[in-house]
């Protein structure tokens, strides 16, 4: 398994099955780790509205990183208080970068998501594929009855310790990629990031890596 391999969306984009998590950066240190990532091959960058000045700490680490900005995925989400103003909440993150969005859920997540719909559809130039996190079952069924577009990635807690077998075999016969981000116990002389990326990436899922362990880069 390389560090490039990648997973084709249903929506036609390919997508780096590895990548970084940045919500544990600080200010220096995340622009350090997104551009140390970069040189070493990363080519997925994670980030969401909660995570504070990521965005920007994203954009310089990228651009100081000397990899064109066509070679990278950036994934964001949408914050609750924006799920009644998409495209609003588009603009403001591709004032600092392009990328792709997630979405967190509301009480009006479905309106959220037909805006999404609309911006996926009208916005290829800026959005290569929509997808959700932290959904229920429940809530999934709900969205996938009324979704014009099929949600591209599902983001959930993922890891050997909880491998939602049945929600994986669900998403799969739906052509909805998973993904997730979970630190787990090092054993076997492999580090954490070691074990959970080989497990992830080779179940068919994406895998992310603590932007706080450059060390393990």
């Amino acid at each position: 398994m390389t560090i490039t391999k990648t997973f084709r969306l249903n929506a036609e984009a390919e997508m780096p099955a590895i990548g970084l998590a940045t919500w544990q950066s600080t200010n220096e240190e995340g622009v350090i780790a997104v551009k140390t990532a970069i040189q070493a091959g990363y080519r997925h960058i994670d980030m969401a509205w909660r995570y504070g000045r990521k965005r920007k700490e994203v954009g310089e680490g990228t651009r100081n990183s000397g990899v064109l900005r066509s070679e990278l995925f950036l994934t964001d989400k949408i914050w609750g208080t924006y799920h009644s103003r998409a495209q609003e909440a588009l603009e403001l993150s591709l004032s600092a970068l392009n990328g792709l969005f997630d979405l967190e859920p509301s009480r009006e997540f479905l309106k959220t998501w037909q805006s999404m719909e609309n911006i996926f559809l009208s916005c290829p130039e800026k959005v290569k594929a929509i997808g959700i996190s932290n959904f229920s079952a429940h809530n999934l069924e709900k969205l996938l009855n009324i979704a014009k577009v099929v949600l591209t990635v599902y983001q959930v807690e993922l890891h050997p310790s909880l491998p939602q077998e049945k929600l994986a075999k669900y998403c799969k016969e739906k052509g909805i990629q998973l993904r997730g981000i979970c630190e787990i116990v090092e054993r076997y002389g492999k580090s954490s990031p070691q074990v959970l990326i080989s497990w992830g990436v080779g179940n068919g899922f994406f895998a992310f890596q603590n932007n706080r362990l450059n060390n393990q880069l």
